[in-house]
């Protein structure tokens, strides 16, 4: 039997057997969610994360113990009847051993709304055994030595290594499918499906970052006293993957800070989205990121909208010639403060926090731009969405009889 159908009978007679437990019927709650997609354009495969804490506001006895997401069926009279359920992933964010974030991703009408229903069992129910169940794994991380870096990320469409010295190595795919292990083991193939996009001898890749302070730039690593530093896989799962590095002692001029840094990608995405989080006087610290130079024009900033973007001839080794793509998505309120024409200084806020997305392709494929022209809308289109994420509305429980 198909593994996935397993796990969601598993899932489903967890549910029938609820309901059969001596002294009546029980009643299993559920809460009502709302997305809304505020922008006049169709979306796909759009992230929702909500926390344990946001749950907990409108269902206090709300717990990830077991539970099930499904789409709104619209015929009343059948309310079980074809309900679909939407492929979840529940993580550990802060590493405490606490699932504390649910995520998700869903199809939005143009300025639509999508209804939702969490059902679940409440962590007052006595006598039930926590469930484990999953979907089918469109992400993967892992920690490769063969790959030559700290850590590893990938989706269906892309793959990005966290190198040691803070730089981003990405690799394009050329159809949709999963070729970490293969990669990260050193098989061969005389025909390869991923593409690894060359770069200019640059410091940071695609989105990789250096602190700047003063006018002087800091290679992000431990302080000589304290040479510790931690890489670990937080999240490995089917829609959502992220790896994380913590050096606790960097050294940044005459300031030493807490450094976090996290590399995340989602299913059905082509882009790596990069965090960082200071902790620490990061007073007067920036963050230099950027995409590789092309040799052959300026990569373009497009002001007041939050990306560059670069495009250019080269050689794709296996793949023969052919063209790369890079773009980079970072914050509208950040100024347009370019370090150079292909890097950006970006500012912490005032929780010592920020965000950017870096994607790179090519034009082998299925998934392959064939010109610039492509790619550059692909980019403006999503630096649209990214910057502007659905509302997410919860409501209070409902009890539904089972």
């Amino acid at each position: 039997m198909n593994r996935n159908i397993t796990y969601f009978l598993v899932i489903f007679l967890s549910f029938i057997v609820i309901s059969c437990i001596p002294g009546g019927n029980r009643q299993a709650p559920q809460i009502k969610l709302t997305i809304r997609n505020t922008l006049p354009i169709d979306r796909e495969n759009v992230p929702v994360i909500i926390s344990i804490d946001q749950f907990k506001q409108v269902a206090p006895d709300f717990s990830f113990k077991a539970f099930m997401v499904f789409e709104e069926n619209a015929d009343s009279q059948n309310p079980r009847q074809q309900e679909k359920p939407i492929h979840t992933q529940v993580d550990d964010t802060d590493y405490d051993g606490i699932r504390d974030q649910l995520v998700f991703l869903i199809d939005l009408a143009s300025t639509g709304t999508k209804t939702v229903f969490m059902r679940y069992v409440s962590e007052k129910a006595e006598d039930q055994m926590p469930l484990t169940f999953g979907f089918t794994k469109q992400t993967r991380a892992g920690i490769f030595p063969h790959l030559k870096a700290l850590a590893a990320i990938e989706s269906e469409f892309n793959i990005y290594l966290l190198e040691a010295n803070g730089s981003i190595s990405a690799f394009a795919k050329k159809t949709e499918k999963l070729d970490l292990n293969q990669l990260g083991r050193g098989i061969n193939d005389e025909q390869p499906n991923t593409i690894k996009l060359k770069r200019t001898e640059d410091l940071l890749g695609y989105g990789g970052f250096v602190l700047r302070n003063d006018g002087e730039q800091y290679v992000p690593h431990p302080n000589n006293q304290n040479r510790y530093q931690h890489i670990r896989v937080i999240m490995d799962g089917p829609v959502r993957s992220t790896i994380e590095r913590i050096i606790p002692n960097c050294t940044v001029g005459n300031k030493e800070i807490e450094l976090t840094e996290t590399l995340s990608i989602y299913a059905k995405s082509r882009f790596a989205e990069h965090r960082i989080k200071i902790q620490g006087d990061f007073e007067g610290i920036q963050i230099e990121t950027g995409i590789p130079k092309s040799k052959t024009e300026d990569n373009q900033i497009t002001k007041g909208k939050g990306f560059i973007q670069y495009w250019q001839d080269t050689d794709l080794d296996q793949s023969g010639e052919g063209t790369i793509g890079a773009g980079l998505i970072y914050p509208p309120k950040q100024p347009d403060s370019l370090a150079s024409g292909s890097n950006i200084f970006l500012k912490p806020d005032k929780n010592g926090e920020v965000i950017w997305y870096v994607v790179g392709v090519c034009d082998k494929g299925d998934l392959g731009f064939k010109t610039k022209e492509d790619f550059k809308q692909f980019l403006a289109l999503k630096a649209v969405e990214l910057h502007t994420p659905p509302v997410v509305q919860l409501f209070g429980t409902e009890e539904l009889t089972e």
